[in-house]
């Protein structure tokens, strides 16, 4: 009967997925467990997203989701007066949420981008930095 020729030796499979990513991003990992470090601009921390002295805002980050993206949250109080500023809080409960992104670095400085809307300008700003972030995101 006939063999078939011995199985040759190859040499070990490298995997060098994991390294190269590593190598690619200086090392560092992702902050997407949470943990410390990370954040959006200059000193932004998820932790400061939020001003105790103001009960008709608050904001957080989503994620991740099925897909392990991140995205902005904010709910506010509708001001009851038409002109739609920083009202005194009499108004319904509004959602807000900008674009689901990649990590949550990003989300986060769609958070604060947000947060400065709200004080620059109060609910009509945060919904229009809300679309500028996501024409932004989507490219239009």
């Amino acid at each position: 009967p006939r063999r078939s020729p011995p199985r040759r030796s190859s040499p070990p499979r490298r995997d060098d997925r994991r390294r190269d990513d590593a190598r690619r991003d200086g090392g560092r990992r992702d902050d997407r467990g949470g943990g410390g470090g990370g954040g959006g601009g200059a000193g932004e921390r998820e932790q400061d997203l939020n001003d105790p002295d103001d009960p008709n805002i608050k904001i957080h980050v989503e994620g991740p989701n099925q897909t392990h993206c991140f995205r902005a949250s904010v709910e506010m109080i509708k001001p009851k007066d038409p002109e739609g500023g920083r009202g005194g809080g009499g108004g319904q409960k509004m959602r807000v949420t900008a674009a689901w992104q990649g990590d949550r670095k990003s989300a986060l400085r769609d958070a604060f981008a947000l947060k400065r809307a709200w004080k620059k300008g109060g609910f009509n700003d945060v919904y229009k930095k809300k679309t500028e972030l996501r024409d932004k995101r989507y490219g239009r």
